[in-house]
């Protein structure tokens, strides 16, 4: 009997043992998420396009949100940061990137000029996390990116974002278990970067048209109007801009509310938090790409105001 409880107990132990240690492999991993501001490339882009971006976008609220919701993206009418006909004729001129390119996105080469055509061109008006891909050593490589609020992309029509225009590099949606919070972030921060900004973009309901913020091809910001772009067109067939209530005040349920029928004006109410982002241990940086720095804006990208006017988007 004494070797029969004895022979449960070491039992139960080893149980115990195995339970733990497949719960610290399932938890949510610490990922290490690259800083890509609005005008900079990127690691190993796959080529640089020479689209623009828009400078000083102020991001909005951070959390999930779905991709065709009016006013997620902006633009100006009548224009386009991104040149679809340029990803084309590259990737056509460069089959190896093209395999690569049309490999991230599950689909043939052949399905290339098809794909891109239905894309529509935005700005993002949100910090947005997404999986980057770009191109070294003949293949692709992917990292979880946060691209900065201002960065010109391609949608497809359930607002999910496919293509960074500047580089052409294939997006995805990041991976599920990315923890935003624990996250070490890679890269030189932005003068409003902050974790509680972080926004990730779901799949929304096809859409004919995308409802676009116009912003202020000068100084990035909301002009308070907004129009439609026909999913698949660069401008061309934009809408008039109208006066509009701002989309962003339509009521939401806020992430940190307990209550499932609680609704409060997005964004919601941010605690206050250090005005200094922690420093984020630097063992798998790169050496060229320093992980802890000052606030400021990037190299090239124009210093912002002290005292931003407010985005009425957020």
């Amino acid at each position: 009997m004494y070797t029969s409880r004895r022979g449960l107990l070491v039992t139960l132990a080893a149980l115990l043992a195995m339970t733990l240690a497949v719960a610290s492999c399932t938890a949510a991993t610490v990922r290490t998420v690259t800083l890509v501001a609005a005008g900079v490339l990127g690691d190993d882009a796959f080529f640089d396009i020479g689209a623009g971006n828009l400078m000083n976008v102020i991001a909005g609220a951070g959390g999930a949100v779905a991709g065709d919701r009016a006013g997620l993206y902006g633009g100006t009418t009548r224009s386009t940061q991104c040149s679809k006909k340029k990803l084309i004729t590259y990737l056509k001129n460069n089959p190896d990137k093209a395999a690569a390119w049309a490999d991230v996105l599950g689909m043939d080469v052949a399905d290339i000029p098809g794909r891109v055509g239905k894309l529509t061109s935005v700005v993002l008006r949100r910090d947005v996390l997404v999986k980057n891909h770009g191109y070294r050593k003949g293949g692709s490589t992917a990292f979880h990116a946060l691209l900065q609020a201002g960065i010109a992309v391609l949608v497809d029509s359930t607002g999910t974002p496919v293509v960074k225009c500047d580089c052409g590099n294939p997006l995805l949606p990041p991976d599920g278990d990315v923890d935003i919070d624990r996250a070490k972030y890679k890269g030189k921060k932005w003068k409003h970067f902050s974790r509680k900004k972080v926004a990730v973009i779901e799949e929304g309901d096809e859409q004919p048209s995308i409802k676009l913020a116009q912003l202020d091809p000068e100084t990035g910001q909301a002009t308070g109007e907004a129009f439609d772009r026909p999913t698949g067109t660069e401008g061309e067939q934009d809408s008039a801009p109208t006066p509009t209530p701002n989309p962003d005040e339509t009521p939401t349920p806020c992430p940190a509310s307990t209550d499932p029928q609680a609704t409060t004006l997005s964004p919601c109410p941010e605690p206050s938090e250090p005005t200094d982002d922690p420093t984020d241990p630097p063992a798998d940086a790169p050496t060229d790409v320093p992980t802890d720095s000052p606030t400021d804006s990037p190299t090239g990208d124009p210093a912002a105001s002290d005292s931003p006017s407010p985005d009425p988007s957020t």
